[in-house]
């Protein structure tokens, strides 16, 4: 049975900067315990609107609504519940080790030393990164970064979890091993995810449903097979094919 009370919720969202649309009219929604996947062009406004949904930036018009709270009035409430995880690491200390920046954002959470600890031997673990801990930042290459913000993001055991190109710049062991953890968060723990990728087989493999932007517009919202149906391809053509004509045609089918 579909649940009536989505976790994430957006209505009609609109931004632009300096008089310049880069989202318009943006409408989905995304249940608990789903993969939900942006996809589109570079410069197309998936970051934006992750940045938007983890209130980092504000709408210009429209509403968006995590775990029945609206976001214009309920940030701080909301933020506390939110993991996220961007391929930008320059809010790390970079003469600190994994570590102790860990530590650091741990204690923000509100986490104590132990709690951090443990939560941070599990994650590191479960990632096999355990070597990574006692390495400085500055010393750390883009795929090691990418783990400990993807780890950092994860610290508080967040109910939503925000994901920008969570893979990016990570071998292929390491990608395989954070979609298996992002698999399980979903399916097995039921958290509420919301990511970006580039990587075409790997959305298709993750997601419950997915939303192709183009020009900071939907162009299509539904599952893999969905989106197939939509365009009026087979169920066995492959996916990077159905991305295309939607990008392509650049409107809702």
């Amino acid at each position: 049975m579909k649940n009536n009370n989505p976790i994430i919720q957006c209505h009609g969202l609109y931004k632009s900067f300096h008089h310049h649309p880069i989202l318009e009219n943006i409408h989905f929604n995304v249940q608990k315990g789903h993969i939900f996947t942006l996809l589109g062009p570079n410069g197309t406004g998936k970051t934006t609107l992750i940045k938007i949904l983890s209130s980092l930036i504000t709408p210009t018009s429209g509403r968006v609504s995590i775990l029945g709270q609206d976001m214009a009035g309920n940030q701080l409430q909301v933020r506390k519940k939110i993991g996220m995880v961007s391929s930008e690491s320059r809010s790390f200390y970079w003469r600190l080790t994994a570590r102790r920046n860990l530590e650091f954002f741990g204690a923000l959470y509100g986490l104590d030393k132990a709690a951090c600890k443990n939560r941070m031997d599990a994650l590191l673990g479960r990632l096999g990164q355990e070597k990574l801990k006692d390495i400085q930042i500055r010393n750390c290459s883009a795929g090691m970064r990418q783990i400990l913000s993807l780890i950092r993001g994860l610290l508080h055991d967040p109910e939503v979890l925000l994901l920008d190109e969570p893979t990016r710049s990570l071998s292929p062991e390491a990608a395989k091993q954070v979609c298996l953890l992002i698999k399980e968060m979903a399916h097995t723990r039921k958290k509420t995810i919301l990511m970006s990728s580039h990587n075409l087989q790997e959305a298709t493999l993750l997601s419950d449903r997915m939303a192709i932007i183009r020009s900071g517009r939907l162009v299509a919202v539904g599952t893999p097979d969905d989106l197939k149906a939509q365009i009026g391809l087979s169920q066995d053509v492959p996916f990077d094919q159905v991305y295309e004509k939607f990008i392509e045609k650049g409107t809702m089918a």
